[in-house]
């Protein structure tokens, strides 16, 4: 599980899109969606941010080879909490 500070969304979905295993965020209801799946999911998140970054986004990734790119990802764009 990996938990980012002041997401902004427009890079983090560049981030999901060249994940080759799911991303997934869970639900206020406890259900995982994959981000790279759901469209839904992905518009509610931009809503919320809208103009602006989301305080902290916490998800998953099953695949190994995905662990570099958000350890990059983390490197160029993460931002303090």
């Amino acid at each position: 599980m990996f938990t980012l500070c002041n997401v902004a969304p427009r890079h983090f979905f560049e981030l999901v899109d060249g994940c080759v295993g799911p991303v997934t965020v869970m639900t206020s209801n406890g259900t995982a969606v994959d981000l790279r799946e759901n469209e839904l999911a992905r518009s509610l998140l931009s809503d919320v941010a809208g103009e602006a970054t989301l305080p902290y986004l916490s998800f998953s990734i099953q695949d190994p080879r995905d662990v570099s790119r958000v350890l990059r990802y983390m490197m160029e764009h993460e931002r303090a909490c």
